[in-house]
């Protein structure tokens, strides 16, 4: 949340903060919206209550009445529906429930204006991150840094994000399709 204020104090511009479910509780969606950014994030199925329609529910419990209302999301492959509920601290908000007919997954929107389909496709750019994330750890040896000295970390991040960057260009010039770990491998052994 101090990192969210200091970044709303530095003008950064954003219409969402978008979070995994890791950080979906009632007291930091909350506190993000209060800084001034509205929030998308995935929810995990636990104990905190949701009201809906007057009455206090569980994310699995409303699972239940929302898996009566999926329509297909025609660009996406899965069903969905928004349910308007709100929260103790956060207050009003969307929740998105999609599903492929097997599993169910939940999104949460401050913003209760953004249809389904908007809500998905802003919280699918984290995807993008995700994979950095993962491919920087694996491939490129992100946090295993050996200095402590902050200035020494910068660095080391900065250098992964562009050995990263430049992998994705070489698969962008050349239009190959498919993760960057073949490719990374392929580099090495030629040099």
């Amino acid at each position: 949340v101090e990192l969210v204020r200091r970044a709303y104090a530095q003008g950064i511009d954003a219409a969402f903060v978008l979070f995994d479910g890791w950080f979906a509780h009632d007291r930091y969606i909350a506190a993000v919206v209060d800084i001034g950014y509205d929030v998308i994030c995935r929810l995990k199925r636990s104990t905190i209550r949701y009201t809906y329609e007057g009455k206090s529910y569980t994310l699995s419990q409303l699972w239940k009445i929302a898996q009566k209302k999926v329509r297909w999301l025609s660009d996406y492959g899965v069903k969905g529906v928004c349910l308007d509920a709100s929260l103790r601290h956060a207050g009003d908000v969307r929740i998105l429930f999609v599903t492929d007919g097997k599993v169910w997954h939940a999104l949460l929107s401050t913003d209760r204006n953004l249809e389904a389909g908007e809500i998905l496709a802003l919280y699918a750019r984290r995807w993008a991150i995700e994979l950095f994330f993962k491919d920087g750890k694996q491939l490129l040896a992100l946090g295993r840094e050996q200095s402590e000295t902050f200035d020494a970390v910068v660095a080391c991040y900065s250098l992964v994000m562009v050995r990263y960057l430049l992998l994705v260009h070489i698969l962008i010039r050349h239009n190959i399709r498919g993760p960057l770990g073949p490719l990374f491998r392929e580099l090495v052994q030629v040099h």
